[in-house]
C-alpha cells in the first residue's frame, strides 16, 4: 500500500467515524455554557478548510461556530501573512484580534519543529497565557511540548476529515453505522 492510498484509507475512516458518530455532539455538551476563543490564524485555517472541501452543511455549522468565538491573539498574528495571501487570492477574512493575549513565554521558547511550528505555538501559547485548555486534535504537538517539559492544557478529541456531501453518501452506503470509535479517543473537557 502507498503512503497516498494509506492516507486515503485514514481519511475515509475519520471521515466514516464522523458520519456516524459527529465529534461535534460528543463535545458540545461541555462547551455550552463556556465561551469559546480562537486565535486568528486557527480561525483562518478553519475557514480555509471549510471553502475549500466542506458540504454546505459543513460550512453553516462552521460559520456557526465561528460566530460565537471570541477572537484572542498576539498583536502580530502570523494570520497577518495568511490573510495578505488571501486577499490576493480574492478571499477576505477579517481576523483582528478582539482581545490582545501574547504567546506565554514558556511556549514561544520551544524549538521550532515541523510539529512546533508558529501557528501551533500561537495556538497553545495564547491558550497557555489565558490558562485555559485547547480543545484539540493535535496530540503530536501536546506530546512534543510535554517531552520539552511544557505542559500546555488540552481537551484532546478524535482527528476527523470534513465529510463532504459525496463522501457521505458513498460512505453511509459503502460503510453501515458501527460502534463509536475507541473511548480513549473521547473528548477530555470537564
Amino acid at each position: 500500500m502507498t503512503g497516498n492510498e494509506h492516507s486515503g484509507l485514514f481519511m475515509k475512516k475519520q471521515a466514516q467515524d464522523e458520519l456516524h458518530h459527529p465529534v461535534l455532539s460528543q463535545i458540545e455538551p461541555h462547551l455550552a455554557a463556556k465561551q469559546m476563543v480562537s486565535t486568528p490564524i486557527a480561525v483562518w485555517h478553519v475557514l480555509k478548510i471549510l471553502n475549500t472541501m466542506g458540504s454546505a452543511e459543513e460550512r453553516a455549522r462552521g460559520e456557526d461556530i465561528l460566530r460565537r468565538l471570541l477572537i484572542v491573539g498576539p498583536r502580530d498574528s502570523v494570520a497577518r501573512e495568511a490573510q495578505a495571501q488571501a486577499a490576493r487570492e480574492g478571499e477576505h477574512y477579517d481576523l483582528e484580534p478582539e482581545l490582545v493575549v501574547e504567546v506565554s513565554p514558556r511556549v514561544a521558547a520551544l524549538s521550532s519543529s515541523r510539529i512546533v511550528h508558529a501557528r501551533n505555538k500561537e495556538v497553545f501559547g495564547v491558550a497557555d497565557t489565558l490558562r485555559i485548555p485547547t480543545l484539540t486534535s493535535n496530540q503530536r504537538f501536546v506530546q512534543t511540548a510535554a517531552q520539552a517539559g511544557v505542559f500546555v492544557r488540552a481537551a484532546l478529541h478524535a482527528p476527523r476529515a470534513l465529510v463532504t456531501y459525496e463522501l457521505s453518501e458513498e460512505l453511509a452506503r459503502r460503510y453501515p453505522p458501527r460502534e463509536a470509535p475507541d473511548p480513549s479517543y473521547a473528548c477530555g473537557v470537564q
